[in-house]
């Protein structure tokens, strides 16, 4: 009797597979849409927010800390390294962004210039003789040239490339960051033109020089570029490469990236590139002056003169800024009003433009992010860590501030 009790507990249930696969389904679907919208809706918040950021424009700021600093007349400042590099008529000198005195140079020259490469920097008298290696530990070398300086230029390790001129005859010389010189050569005027500039890699393997020629009574520009590799060594003077332009007059060469050099002349911008020998890859072709230039790394600008497009409305600003990147493809052009001394790309590739005390921030893609004025001189302006992060570099102080 309990067996047949304990048998009647136990009842077969008959359950449809199909069924439950398809609740089964069924719930997996509806968990799957709910993350795809929860996904979603983060998405565009994020976008949202970005493009707030992004497009939001600002006219003041809050200073959340300044420091005093005691400047001589006539200090021109450049950021290096992190910190700030203060020249002179009379020193250069390294700090902190505290203006914690770092390492200090003193010297005597007419017409300072510098250029910095990473770390290190060359201080030269431009038409006198006297140039100065430094890096972040100080003083490296100094060293005079024979004839009075055009220009120099450093690389990364501390080589440094000097243009001398002198009547009729130019001398280009490579010297290490000791002071030893590594190359020397003449470009006599009468046969290969006048040198207006040079370029060093950041590597220091390839050297390039821009000569305008008028003897025949039109314009000739000639690009020279030198190698110090070991494919150099295999040909004349090191020289890999001559191009020359009728009718184009190309007064600065840069070397953005160690295989890129950027040619900038007054009707157009020649692009090379290659890793040994350079090649033409792109021009671009200018309708009117190029009244500014600007580059980094990762892009080039110019300024010109605003041109007016047949759908312009009857008010037309004055410039227009057009971006590239180094393929030479055009990132964005934007006209504006402002009234500039400088122009510069700051760290996080927005574009700074500064009067005397005045100045105006824009984006990548040309929208005006920031303008003020000041009630004192304005030196420089760095980006920070953050969007609305800067430093203000005004007369005899360092601010650390936010646009608001």
């Amino acid at each position: 009797m309990s067996d047949l009790n304990n048998r009647q507990q136990f009842r077969t249930v008959h359950t449809d597979i199909e069924e439950m696969n398809a609740m089964i389904a069924e719930h997996r679907k509806k968990i799957l849409t709910r993350v795809i919208i929860i996904v979603a809706i983060c998405v565009a918040a994020l976008v949202t927010y970005e493009l707030i950021i992004h497009l939001r424009t600002y006219d003041n700021y809050r200073v959340a800390k300044e420091v005093e600093r005691q400047d001589s007349s006539g200090t021109v400042f450049e950021k290096m390294n992190g910190n700030i590099l203060k020249y002179s008529h009379d020193g250069v000198s390294y700090t902190d962004l505290e203006n914690n005195l770092i390492w200090n140079q003193t010297y005597e020259l007419q017409n300072p210039q510098a250029d910095i490469c990473e770390s290190y920097v060359v201080v030269y008298d431009k038409s006198g003789s006297d140039i100065y290696i430094l890096n972040t530990e100080g003083l490296q070398s100094h060293l005079q040239s024979e004839q009075p300086i055009v220009a120099a230029y450093i690389a990364k390790q501390g080589t440094i490339a000097v243009l001398t001129v002198e009547d009729t005859t130019s001398q280009i010389e490579l010297y290490d960051k000791d002071g030893n010189q590594l190359a020397k050569g003449e470009i006599h005027i009468e046969e290969g033109g006048y040198p207006v500039d040079i370029a060093i890699s950041q590597d220091a393997q390839k050297l390039a020089v821009s000569t305008i020629d008028i003897s025949d009574g039109s314009v000739k520009s000639t690009i020279m570029f030198y190698n110090f590799s070991d494919v150099g060594e295999n040909e004349t003077d090191h020289i890999v490469g001559t191009f020359s332009y009728a009718g184009t007059m190309i007064p600065r060469i840069e070397f953005p990236q160690n295989d890129e050099l950027i040619a900038f002349g007054d009707n157009e911008i020649i692009i090379f590139k290659g890793s040994q020998k350079p090649e033409e890859d792109t021009t671009i072709k200018l309708k009117e002056e190029v009244k500014s230039i600007l580059y980094n790394s990762s892009y080039f600008g110019i300024v010109q003169d605003y041109v007016a497009e047949e759908d312009d409305e009857e008010e037309v600003p004055a410039y227009q800024m057009v971006i590239y990147d180094l393929n030479g493809k055009q990132i964005t052009k934007s006209g504006f009003d402002y009234s500039y001394s400088k122009i510069e790309f700051l760290e996080n590739n927005e574009i700074c433009m500064m009067g005397e005390k005045s100045c105006a921030i824009y984006t990548l893609k040309g929208k005006k992010k920031y303008e003020d004025t000041f009630d004192e001189e304005l030196y420089k302006i760095y980006s920070g860590k953050t969007q609305r992060s800067y430093i203000f570099l005004i007369s005899k102080k360092t601010q650390k501030v936010y646009l608001r």
